[in-house]
């Protein structure tokens, strides 16, 4: 699976398709196809091309002057549109915008006077979504022993596993991709995974590090990014675009690197958060010894963050929220908000998951349970 077709001649445009495929990996961790030399002989498209632009999310098309009289960029374009795919124009300046195939010319197009100018301008300009990473390296005790033999993120809530939940409640138009960060368990995490229908990208990667501030520093992230924790359960109707603009808004008008998902439902204060005005932080509790309400929401572990906070993640933290936010929300520049929302779960412990069970599966009664705790002989 690819995010990016990019097409182009190779004449004049294989060094400027390099050289955005490069620049959307390194800020946006996007995958691209460039069709290599030896797949470009002749004039038709090989199976090794048709097969790619399938798999393709989206499809740019790079339009120098020698793509505009190249058959085969005509053949890709002819493709593109025939598979209905998401087709980005990118135009130089030196060819005239009716020299373009007829059915491209009412689209929008972004043009270009050299390499410099494209590459901000696709940064800018078009919307390529943000990464959200899925932490599901880790262990949990407090659902022992259901997750003998299986990661958290695979046990069933209802009819099927936490992360089809995760994945099944995400917005494909604002997420670009989906990283599940795994350990002992990736190759079951993997097939899992493959089973959703989401059209969101998914990579499974092996973590870089045993814990997870470290690991998102390693991952050297240079967009806005999301991290859901694997034991979360957003429920009810959620809009993931208005969560992305209300970041957005905070961002230019208050320099937020952090948007915190909270919530005034809970059992559990697993991170206590107060406010102040315009929904800015102005302090949080990790593991707080009272659960007083009171004028505090609790942490989601769902958030929005900018590339600004990896800075302030050490190597030896332990905890994302009790280390590494706490310190960057000590350094005076920065700030954090909140983005509100009821209705939610925590897969914690054993109790967690059998409440979860009983609201899933309401039609289910509690045979089983009752059999194996009665005291017939």
């Amino acid at each position: 699976m690819y995010d990016l077709f990019i097409s182009y001649a190779t004449d004049d445009g294989l060094s400027l398709a390099k050289a955005v495929a490069a620049m959307l990996h390194e800020v946006y961790m996007l995958e691209t196809f460039i069709a290599d030399e030896e797949s470009r002989v002749g004039t038709s498209l090989n199976e090794k091309v048709r097969k790619a632009m399938l798999q393709s999310q989206q499809v740019l098309v790079l339009f120098t002057k020698k793509a505009v009289a190249s058959d085969w960029v005509n053949g890709e374009v002819t493709l593109a549109i025939a598979l209905e795919k998401d087709i980005i124009i990118c135009r130089s300046q030196d060819v005239q915008r009716q020299a373009l195939p007829i059915l491209l010319l009412e689209k929008e197009h972004l043009d270009f006077q050299d390499s410099a100018e494209l590459l901000e301008k696709l940064k800018t300009i078009q919307a390529w979504g943000i990464p959200l990473i899925i932490p599901a390296a880790g262990r949990s005790g407090g659902l022992y022993p259901l997750n003998m033999g299986m990661p958290k993120i695979l046990l069933p809530i209802g009819k099927k596993p936490i992360l089809h939940h995760i994945i099944d409640k995400l917005d494909s138009t604002i997420f670009s991709k989906i990283i599940i960060l795994t350990k002992d368990f990736s190759e079951m995490i993997e097939y899992y995974a493959g089973l959703s229908t989401t059209t969101i990208p998914i990579e499974c990667r092996r973590t870089p590090a045993p814990l997870l501030p470290l690991a998102l520093k390693e991952m050297k992230l240079n967009t806005t990014f999301m991290v859901h924790y694997s034991d979360i359960l957003i429920e009810d109707d959620f809009y993931w675009a208005k969560f992305l603009q209300h970041h957005k808004y905070y961002r230019s008008s208050q320099n937020v690197i952090g948007t915190l998902l909270t919530s005034n439902r809970y059992k559990l204060p697993v991170g206590r958060v107060k406010t102040g005005q315009q929904q800015i932080i102005r302090e949080f509790t990790e593991k707080p010894e009272s659960i007083e309400a009171i004028g505090y929401t609790i942490n989601m572990a769902v958030t929005m963050f900018e590339p600004e906070f990896l800075r302030y993640i050490d190597d030896d933290d332990e905890s994302l929220y009790g280390d590494s936010l706490k310190r960057a929300m000590d350094a005076e520049a920065n700030r954090f908000c909140t983005y509100s929302h009821e209705k939610w779960r925590h897969i914690q412990t054993l109790s967690d998951w059998y409440e979860a069970q009983r609201d899933y599966l309401p039609d289910q009664d509690d045979w089983f349970l009752r059999d194996v705790t009665s005291d017939r002989r």
